[in-house]
């Protein structure tokens, strides 16, 4: 779904950034294998267009 009305570039950087500084936010980070098994999602269930970067979150949360 696209947002009615999207935030400028530098109003996503702020609302963004404190969050990832923020120390009690574990972040993830996609590890040897996250493309291929992004690949291998996207090619097994047909995936389009933005999808691909769900697949890409699926991933990295598998490897």
């Amino acid at each position: 779904m696209k947002a009615s009305h999207p935030l400028s570039p530098g109003e996503a950087v702020d609302v963004i950034k404190p969050i990832w500084e923020a120390e009690n936010i574990l972040r993830i980070f996609p590890g040897r294998g996250t493309l291929k098994l992004t690949f291998d999602l996207v090619k097994r269930r047909q995936l389009k267009s933005l999808d691909f970067f769900d697949a890409q979150i699926a991933a990295t949360m598998l490897s």
